[in-house]
């Protein structure tokens, strides 16, 4: 893992208090080219794909720490299903930066501290197509996602924090971009799964 120091230039008035979370932020994004359409130094990029549909993710840095996902514009995940359950599996990965310190916090500037990580693995998720649901877990990571037609939304948990997923689901399975941070990590990732043959 990489760890790194990096300036920073406080951008609220020099009487608001400012805490940590202040500098970390984290979203969803459009992607071009096969990568998230963000500037960020340092960056650390990651994919999944399958022949449906593809998630790219981000982390970096941007006055502070950032970690961005999106959707590839050319998945599709095939036909709306509406009822009836499924077993869907494949690779998840994220990326991000965690073990964030604020150091030499002034009135105007302070330094962010933190490292770099990569992580990933196979997930096994349970699509429940009349309850509306895509549950299922792999490691530091818990997918709590609630299915609308073809769009996916919900929740994830890594490492035992929240985050937002968001994506498409179908026929052909399930693809999710999700991120999240708090005071001390900033992660982006995501998942493409599908029913075994």
């Amino acid at each position: 893992m990489q760890r790194f120091l990096v300036p920073l230039l406080l951008i609220a008035p020099a009487c608001s208090t400012i805490s940590d979370v202040d500098w970390t932020n984290s979203g969803f994004a459009e992607v071009s080219g096969g990568e998230v359409a963000v500037d960020l130094t340092g960056e650390q990029n990651g994919t999944v794909s399958d022949t449906f549909g593809a998630v790219h993710f981000v982390s970096g840095l941007d006055n502070g720490a950032r970690a961005y996902a999106g959707i590839g514009p050319a998945t599709d995940t095939g036909a709306v299903i509406r009822s009836g359950t499924a077993t869907l599996t494949g690779p998840w990965e994220v990326v991000g930066i965690e073990d964030i310190v604020i150091l030499e916090l002034t009135d105007f500037e302070g330094r962010l501290s933190g490292q770099n990580f990569t992580n990933g693995g196979t997930i096994t998720l349970s699509a429940d197509f009349d309850e509306k649901t895509l549950t299922g877990s792999d490691g530091p990571l818990s997918v709590n996602g609630s299915i609308s037609g073809g769009r996916l939304s919900g929740r994830v948990t890594y490492a035992g924090d929240r985050g937002a997923l968001g994506g498409q689901i179908g026929a052909l399975g399930a693809v999710g971009a999700f991120h999240g941070n708090n005071d001390q990590r900033v992660f982006a990732g995501g998942f493409v799964v599908e029913a075994p043959d």
